[in-house]
């Protein structure tokens, strides 16, 4: 009897951990021979809990070789299905190397609904950093920005739309946000050499308000370097002093949350970069390169 429950027990584990993936059509067509062996085990399963309310008396109902035999060969076959469908799993994570960072039951949760490519939002915090949400619209799913956790938006360069399987549409997800970061980028570029600061900070996102801005201290440093030496970087400093009290002005101004987020991390940028500009001074420093050791 004792053995009997034991199996019995390890099958009724492995059962409700199962039943609700094999409950899923999606994982059924993909996994039709483990489907199968499933539903042989619940077939048998059900079966004999109808059994059991015949003869609810666990002595007398257990002390039975052949229902030993039948849950040794149940607990089996689940663990049969268990492995292959972790071996599934596996295959997906190859295709897409991100989702190594999903447990498997959250890459579960996606493949058992297919149909819905909604099911992946939950889950695309933990395969792209900051990315909280994508904005998908329709019948179609029509996929057109990515959303980080602040609420700041970043529009794709070309709509993508969620066709064939899920590790491919997520494959064409990632490529679309390194070209569309890449771009916005270039533009925040662009923009930074015609626009006002305070315009500029206020209208582009925060990684691009920090690159443009570190992009263009470094530059113009290293110009002011190569024409004047030591005095060039005295003049620049000056020009970086009133940079930053441009922006002291305008925190002080009426901002959005998000805005305000962005100014933060700029000025501490800027404050660091103003630390470095001292620095050359107090060093004395006249050329861009330091000639190599001897």
């Amino acid at each position: 009897m004792q053995e009997v429950t034991s199996e019995w027990l390890g099958c009724q584990r492995n059962w409700m951990y199962l039943q609700p993936i094999f409950d899923s059509e999606d994982i059924n067509r993909q996994l039709p021979q483990e489907g199968k062996r499933f539903t042989n085990v619940d077939k048998q399963w059900r079966k004999t809990l109808s059994k059991v309310e015949a003869t609810p008396l666990i002595i007398t109902f257990c002390d039975n070789e052949e229902l030993k035999q039948q849950w040794i060969k149940s607990n089996a076959e689940l663990e049969r299905v268990q492995k292959n469908l972790a071996d599934y799993l596996e295959t997906k994570r190859t295709a897409f190397a991100r989702f190594y960072f999903l447990s498997n039951d959250e890459l579960i949760s996606i493949l058992s609904q297919t149909k819905d490519p909604n099911a992946v939002q939950p889950h695309l915090r933990k395969c792209f950093e900051a990315v909280h949400a994508i904005t998908m619209q329709g019948a179609e799913c029509e996929m057109t920005d990515m959303i980080s956790g602040e609420k700041e938006k970043i529009p794709f360069m070309t709509k993508i739309y969620p066709r064939g399987s899920v590790e491919i549409w997520m494959g064409e997800i990632e490529t679309m946000m390194r070209r569309s970061v890449r771009a916005v980028t270039e533009e925040g570029l662009n923009d930074y050499a015609t626009m006002k600061r305070g315009d500029f900070v206020l209208c582009h996102c925060a990684m691009v308000v920090l690159s443009a801005t570190q992009k263009y201290w470094t530059q113009e440093v290293e110009l002011a370097l190569n024409d004047k030496g030591a005095e060039g970087v005295i003049e620049y400093y000056q020009k970086m002093i009133e940079q930053l009290r441009e922006l002291s002005l305008l925190v002080r101004t009426k901002l959005t949350k998000l805005q305000s987020q962005v100014m933060s991390a700029l000025i501490v940028m800027e404050i660091h970069a103003r630390d470095v500009t001292e620095t050359l001074i107090r060093l004395k420093v006249s050329e861009p390169w330091l000639e190599p050791y001897p």
